[in-house]
């Protein structure tokens, strides 16, 4: 008889365009799930929930045990940005799409699905309203570096 493992690796991550610059507009939001849904699925994972605002990405992503946060992190931030930059020419009046270095991320329980899904997919909402700042904001503040080098370094995944 064969074991099998069975796994549910559940991540909420945030990660924010570069300077914190507002060019995410709600036009994009659909292209944007679709890439990152495909790109998710490249890396073995499963998106399941996407939310934009003008200024960052949430997602929430079921993820193989074969792979970490980082690595999954790395190929959503780099896939997103390289095809917006290549499906939008160069123009004076459009910015090309970079990413704040680092990400913040938060594990989540099974339990608490319906409640993050409809939290990550109400974004635009959400940041049209008076709020207090959230946990991850104070992490991809421009600034935030690690070592003090100005650059907030994604660890390479050991597998």
């Amino acid at each position: 008889m064969q074991r099998h493992s069975h796994s549910l690796l559940l991540v909420h991550i945030v990660w924010a365009t570069g300077e914190r610059s507002p060019i995410l507009g709600p036009r994009a939001d659909a292209w944007l799930a679709r890439l990152l849904r495909h790109r998710a699925y490249e890396a073995g994972g499963l998106l399941l929930a996407v939310g934009n605002a003008a200024d960052h990405v949430h997602v929430l992503v079921r993820y193989p045990s074969t792979a970490c946060v980082a690595t999954v992190v790395q190929r959503l931030k780099g896939a997103s940005s390289h095809a917006w930059n290549a499906a939008l020419p160069a123009r004076p009046d459009r910015s090309r799409l970079s990413w704040q270095a680092g990400y913040w991320a938060e594990s989540v329980s099974p339990k608490d699905l319906p409640a993050v899904i409809g939290y990550v997919e109400g974004q635009r909402r959400h940041h049209g309203e008076a709020r207090e700042p959230e946990a991850w904001e104070a992490v991809l503040h421009e600034d935030h570096s690690v070592g003090g080098g100005g650059r907030h370094v994604i660890p390479r995944c050991p597998m």
